[in-house]
């Protein structure tokens, strides 16, 4: 740790403006200085260096900050190293190295950055890049955008980028374990991306630490998108895409938009909003929020409007619960993306849409859940409630209480059956809720424990067997509703998205994708722990499987559950969509 004291020394000793002058030219200005700002595309002397306040400012992207700030954003290193680096200038030693793996992550970053500048020479220099620029150009991405996200081409060929790193002197391992390359099972080695329009994807500090790969070429039948191996530098639960550019500008309005990809934050970037960023292909975590309360108070959360973003914006909304935050939601019309929208309406009219129709997030859920609801069908009114339950079982007892009553209004209902419901929906879910007046009686009977002991094997199942997971959810899912299980099938849909992209599972993966101790983690680490599994017995599993059948034919074959099977609702849907995602390869 860094004493406070050799910061304000660095701070007080060291010139700024001197400093500066040796990245940048700086003119004269008065009692201090001025020069372009480096930090965006300026044309005039935007930033303003004063020496004696011991700051630079920039009146036109609001970039600013004392020395350290400065070296640690233009050299895009971290903030103790940028201190260390300073620091010798007045005769202090710092010792930066405590991280063991500090020498390995920073020849990854060597090796992210080389590939970077690889691929966006190779978009402008090739032949391939010709028509990838036409295939980008048709898509609207100008080459102002593909300068500003750096975007670049891996080419077709199988080798070129390793030729290329191996020039610069990276060796095979650390270029294997970058996720750059990867080794054949004849021990030849292949680029990791090829034949892809490249995005690449930065850290805080704007270090590359990874990569996006989109196909681009007609005939192409492999997946669309592929993305960077996690490793030493690159983890999805941490990483925003875009953070560090939209940095001063969420600042700035003291507000940030979190989408659901790159190419979402492309088309905003079209519209004039800077202040968005992206996660990657993965549900918004709590180091996510904790770099998104850095940026500014007022977070809006702007996932697609079909069934998968209103699931997104429904687990959004209870890593906000953990920390008693609530973020605005804003949702496109006709589940249109920001880029369809912007394609069909324009730029103009997706900036104007994105400000003017935010609401809190638990607004938006009960809306969203409202828009089918039919006071004179019992089907109807139980769907509802489902959905709205569903979000209020992570809710702190003031919004239970609110959207309770809000109910109540909107059914013509008591409000001692709505808490009722609620507290049965709530026992299912292991949840204790403490509003006010609830009933002690439950009125529907607990789900049998061999149901969820079922349930339980068929995950481990599930986890080291794509063949099994597959058999479940192509057949069976349907039999018990996403509401009496949230928890498991939670960790099933977390399953999913491995399989769309390998055969097997990465556990600690998929650990990492819950919240700490939360309800999902914990019911994991104790599938997990299950000893008694014999993973190898096909009966044992079909077993399981004929119990939920067995189960569901006896517990829901009443109107409410069958309506929601045959009705095109929100649940039938949701695994209509994850069966999407399973794909054998």
């Amino acid at each position: 740790m860094i004493s406070q004291e050799i910061i304000n020394q660095i701070i007080d000793k060291v010139n700024i403006a001197e400093v500066i002058s040796e990245y940048i030219q700086v003119l004269p200005d008065g009692t201090g200085f001025k020069s372009v700002c480096p930090f965006h595309n300026d044309t005039n002397p935007s930033m303003k260096i004063s020496p004696n306040k011991k700051i630079f400012k920039c009146f036109s992207c609001g970039a600013g900050g004392n020395v350290i700030q400065f070296v640690s954003r233009y050299e895009k290193i971290g903030f103790t190293e940028a201190v260390s680096k300073l620091a010798k200038r007045i005769g202090i030693e710092i010792q930066t190295n405590v991280d063991p793996n500090y020498e390995t992550k920073k020849r990854f970053y060597q090796i992210l950055e080389e590939s970077c500048n690889f691929f966006t020479f190779y978009l402008e220099n090739s032949d391939e890049g010709k028509i990838a620029l036409n295939y980008l150009e048709k898509r609207g991405i100008t080459k102002e955008i593909i300068k500003h996200f750096q975007i670049g081409l891996a080419p077709k060929e199988d080798d070129y980028l390793h030729k290329a790193l191996e020039q610069n002197a990276f060796s095979i391992i650390d270029q294997i374990e970058s996720g750059m390359v990867r080794k054949r099972n004849d021990d030849s080695i292949v680029d990791s991306f090829r034949a892809r329009i490249m995005f690449p994807i930065h850290d805080i500090n704007n270090r590359v630490v990874g990569f996006s790969g989109r196909t681009y070429l007609e005939n192409d039948k492999s997946p669309k998108y592929i993305n960077s191996n996690e490793n030493l530098i690159f983890h999805k639960s941490e990483v925003l895409y875009n953070y560090a550019r939209a940095n001063e500008f969420a600042r700035k309005e003291d507000t940030v938009f979190v989408f659901e990809g790159f190419m979402d934050v492309i088309a905003a970037y079209k519209a004039g909003v800077n202040n968005a960023v992206a996660t990657m292909g993965t549900a918004l975590t709590k180091q996510h929020l904790k770099s998104l309360q850095a940026l500014a108070s007022k977070i809006v959360l702007c996932f697609d409007g079909d069934n998968a973003g209103i699931n997104a914006t429904y687990k959004a909304a209870s890593v906000f619960s953990t920390v008693n935050a609530i973020p605005y939601a804003v949702s496109l019309p006709d589940s249109m993306d920001p880029d369809e929208y912007q394609v069909k309406y324009g730029s103009e009219a997706l900036n104007k849409y994105l400000y003017e129709n935010q609401q809190n997030v638990y607004d938006y859920i009960y809306n969203v859940a409202k828009q089918d609801l039919i006071k004179s069908d019992v089907v109807s009114v139980s769907r509802f409630k489902e959905k709205v339950f569903a979000f209020l079982k992570f809710a702190n007892n003031t919004i239970k209480e609110f959207y309770i009553n809000r109910m109540c209004i909107d059914l013509d209902m008591d409000q001692n059956a709505l808490l009722a419901d609620l507290g049965e929906v709530s026992q299912r879910e292991h949840v204790p809720v403490q509003v006010s007046e609830m009933p002690k009686k439950q009125i529907i009977k607990p789900i049998p424990k061999k149901i969820f002991s079922a349930l339980d094997i068929i995950i481990k199942h599930a986890i080291y067997n794509k063949e099994e997971f597959t058999s479940y959810y192509c057949d069976y899912h349907s039999y018990l509703p996403i509401v009496d299980f949230s928890d498991y099938y939670e960790i099933l849909f977390r399953i999913a998205e491995q399989y769309t992209t390998k055969d097997t599972i990465d556990i600690e993966q998929l650990k990492e994708s819950f919240i700490e101790n939360s309800s999902e983690q914990l019911l994991l680490n104790k599938i997990l722990e299950f000893n008694f599994v014999d993973l190898e017995s096909k009966k044992e599993f079909e077993d399981c499987l004929k119990q939920i059948k067995d189960y569901s034919a006896k517990k829901y074959k009443n109107a409410k559950f069958l309506g929601a099977l045959e009705n095109d609702d929100m649940i039938s849907e949701y695994f209509n969509f994850l069966k999407t995602l399973i794909i054998i390869q």
